[in-house]
């Protein structure tokens, strides 16, 4: 792990839109840093799915999903998305969960 972040996020609409936000700010984090070789974990196999096809573009967040899919073609020389079991993904739990006691 290079960067790790947390907030709260106003407006959205489910779970869903709120882990492609998080994920596109995590790739963003990364391409401020330089970083050119990405590899995403999420425990949501749905955003992994959304981001690795375009049935997800028409959707109320394809705008997001088409965000994350540009900035990686134009920034990253490698780009993985990976969902990993939240057993796995322990750190970014934790800090979801922080965030939501300071930002709540």
């Amino acid at each position: 792990m290079i960067i790790a972040g947390r907030g709260r996020l106003s407006h959205v609409l489910d779970p869903f839109q709120a882990e492609v936000v998080a994920c596109l700010q995590g790739l963003q984090a990364a391409i401020d840093l330089g970083i050119i070789r990405v590899h995403l974990e999420t425990d949501a196999l749905q955003v992994q799915q959304a981001v690795e096809s375009q049935r997800w573009d028409l959707s109320m967040a394809g705008g997001l999903i088409s965000e994350i899919k540009e900035l990686a073609y134009l920034n990253c020389v490698e780009f993985v998305i990976k969902a990993v079991p939240r057993s796995c993904n322990r750190v970014a739990h934790e800090l979801a969960a922080l965030g939501c006691v300071f930002c709540g």
